[in-house]
């Protein structure tokens, strides 16, 4: 369950990055802006693809383990 609602995280991330871009080519924000929240789209995106990857590493342990 943990790594589906990651796959849907990693999905609406996709759609935020093209709204993004719609953006900056409608001229709604600057190129400063576009590139400032595209480094942030990249970063995210490295913080859950590692957590798609390794999803023990970022599930709660129980206390009987």
């Amino acid at each position: 369950m943990f790594v589906n609602k990651l796959s849907d995280a990693d999905g609406e991330l996709a759609e935020t990055v093209t709204w993004l871009g719609f953006s900056f080519d409608c001229g709604h924000i600057s190129a400063e802006s576009h590139n400032s929240l595209y480094s942030r789209y990249k970063l995210v995106r490295s913080m859950l693809g590692t957590m798609i990857q390794n999803p023990e590493r970022f599930v709660p342990r129980r206390k009987d383990d």
